[in-house]
């Protein structure tokens, strides 16, 4: 009787440490895989490191909140080849520039108080080696002015400007549709000339026989 008591609550155990693993596999994981998702959309949409105004029901598929009294504008990028520029112009309202990492942190936000002017211009450079992307969950570096430095090569920036006057919903969208975002190659690395020894060239002067001395003496 003991045995048949201690069997399923063996396996009963086992179930239970089964639906733990799976259930952190879901929380750990879901979010990025929920990201990747979303970066894919967007680059279906725009097109890899280009930047596109959003639908609001595209707005709400990436942001996952209404996008009533909103207008969003959206760049996938991929930092593989260069670093990104992103050229942000908004109308004379509230609005944020914020960048995401591919695992679903926000690497850098600013909004119209903190810059104090409409225009903006943000620099996204790769930083740091494989094994810093994947241990190291540091804020990004924020550089002087308008330059940060991010361990995650791909993300997607989000721009979004407040639209509380339907009248000029249209005009707002032109406006902020006129911000670029685009990848420059990294310049190669100059390579230093190499520097070749200097060599002293041979005495090639003909040597003189020494005199005879009998000879001298007859």
């Amino acid at each position: 009787m003991r045995l048949k008591f201690k069997l399923p609550v063996f396996w009963i155990s086992v179930a239970l440490v089964i639906a733990v693993i799976v259930h952190l596999s879901y929380v750990l994981f879901t979010p990025s895989r929920a990201m990747d998702a979303k970066f894919d959309r967007t680059v279906a949409k725009s097109g890899i490191n280009a930047l596109t105004v959003l639908s609001p029901a595209e707005a709400r598929s990436l942001t996952g909140l209404s996008a009533a009294g909103s207008i969003y504008a959206a760049c996938p990028y991929n930092l593989r080849n260069g670093d990104l520029t992103i050229n942000a112009t908004f109308a004379a309202r509230p609005w944020t520039l914020s960048v995401y990492g591919i695992s679903g942190a926000r690497l850098f936000s600013v909004n119209d108080k903190q810059a104090g002017v409409d225009t903006v211009t943000l620099e996204v450079n790769r930083g740091g080696n494989i094994w810093d992307v994947l241990t190291d969950h540091a804020a990004p570096e924020i550089g002087d002015g308008w330059s940060i430095e991010v361990k995650e090569r791909r993300g997607i920036a989000v721009l979004w400007m407040a639209d509380t006057d339907p009248v000029v919903s249209e005009r707002l969208r032109s406006e902020l549709a006129r911000s670029k975002c685009s990848v420059a190659p990294r310049p190669e690395p100059v390579v230093a000339p190499e520097v070749v020894p200097e060599v002293e060239p041979p005495d090639e002067t003909v040597p003189q026989p020494e005199p005879d001395d009998e000879a001298v003496e007859g």
